[in-house]
């Protein structure tokens, strides 16, 4: 509960601050004309509709089959040590694929390039859970009023300097021209609508500063607002520079898959899953979520705080489960074949997903090795799919431990 609380104080502070306490952009922000660009709707001053001149044409791309491994992996602050765990358990294994498709958000995106670039990273990915190392990802400022947020994200600055570097780069651009992609995603404040960076095609591209480009995505994708600052990202549209604030991109979506990257363009129309058998689909997404899937009630106390932290929990519960029943959907539609991985109901996850302790760090690491090590882990449906999870509408306050009969599927009043 505290990264509500953290949240509902920052926004009360925001409120009262006067206007000149408020840091300034090294360039202006994007025109409310532009502000659309990325869905290729925005349009200059005469008129002329307004793309990204390196957007990847997915119509054009020449791909003859569609991806086998997609995996999709999610925020979820230091309960990313069960993710990374997951990973190294599945290498473990020895079943875990090489994945043409690698997707995160928040401490997903720090796992995303580890876990794209294969086996060879998993050390990397337990020392970046595990280590004394783990636990420094913020430190609180004494003058938060004054500032964009509680705390500095320097150490975890430091930490994403420390992984992605010129090298990692590198081989990330080695793939991408193999023709395996990397998206991270962010927030942007300015539109409040999510934007998925193809990190792939940042790495092998030719741009000065892309290394750098790369280690602020990251960093934005993990940049809780109110608790880390939002991250300016500087564009350029038509030759004038132009600034983004991003931050965390479990803001916009707990996890994302984009629809375009299913098919080939030979494909490109979604036909009904009973027209595919299951030995003749040739996609599996693999989601990994950094929680439980079906995250845990708590009762909540009065007061303002615990109020409005409880409604914000509420509104990010309902958008996990929303993301993931979109993604089931995706792959439904796609003739794809949908795999969920997450922290069993049974296991006494942290209440807070921001107390960076390396105690409960170490064993939700190891929680995830031990799942990732069995094929028993996964599960073909989100929550909220099975008719046996569905509830009636209430006809009153006199509520007993009643299941769903058969009846009331059918239609029939229990």
């Amino acid at each position: 509960m505290s990264r509500f609380i953290v949240l509902m104080l920052v926004s009360t502070a925001t409120i009262c601050l006067p206007v000149g306490c408020q840091s300034i952009r090294q360039y202006p922000p994007v025109p409310a004309n532009l502000q659309s660009v990325e869905r290729g709707r925005a349009q200059d001053s005469n008129g002329d509709s307004i793309r990204h001149v390196d957007h990847e044409d997915w119509n054009s791309e020449e791909r003859a089959r569609p991806p086998e491994n997609i995996l999709v992996l999610s925020g979820g602050g230091i309960n990313g040590a069960f993710s990374a765990g997951m990973l190294v358990g599945w290498t473990q294994s020895g079943n875990r694929p090489e994945f043409d498709i690698v997707t995160g958000v928040s401490t997903g995106a720090l796992i995303a390039p580890l876990a794209f670039l294969g086996t060879d990273y998993d050390e990397e990915l337990k020392r970046l859970y595990t280590s004394e190392s783990a636990t420094r990802i913020y430190k609180i400022l004494p003058l938060f009023l004054w500032s964009n947020a509680v705390a500095s994200s320097k150490p975890l600055d430091t930490q994403i300097r420390s992984v992605v570097t010129q090298d990692l780069l590198d081989r990330i651009a080695q793939e991408h021209r193999h023709g395996r992609r990397l998206y991270i995603g962010t927030t942007n404040l300015d539109t409040q609508r999510p934007v998925v960076w193809d990190i792939g095609a940042i790495a092998a591209g030719h741009a000065p500063g892309k290394v750098k480009l790369v280690q602020d995505v990251i960093l934005a994708s993990c940049s809780v607002p109110g608790l880390l600052p939002p991250i300016e990202i500087n564009v350029e549209i038509n030759g004038k520079r132009y600034s983004e604030l991003h931050v965390d991109g479990g803001v916009g979506a707990s996890m994302f898959l984009p629809p375009q990257s299913l098919k080939p363009p030979s494909l490109s129309s979604f036909t009904h899953l009973g027209t595919t058998s299951e030995r003749m689909r040739q996609t599996t997404v693999y989601t990994i979520v950094a929680g439980k899937a079906d995250p845990d009630p708590v009762p909540v106390k009065q007061g303002l705080l615990q109020l409005s932290g409880a409604s914000l929990s509420g509104v990010l519960r309902a958008q996990q489960e929303h993301d993931l029943i979109r993604i089931y959907l995706l792959t439904y539609f796609a003739n794809a074949r949908f795999q969920l991985a997450a922290i069993p109901q049974e296991y006494a996850a942290p209440a807070s997903s921001l107390e960076f302790d390396l105690k409960t760090m170490r064993a939700l690491f190891d929680e995830g090795q031990r799942l990732g090590s069995s094929s028993a882990v996964w599960t073909d449906t989100p929550p909220g799919i099975d008719p046996q999870s569905w509830t009636n509408p209430r006809t009153g306050t006199r509520l007993g431990s009643h299941s769903l009969s058969s009846s009331a599927v059918s239609g029939d009043r229990p």
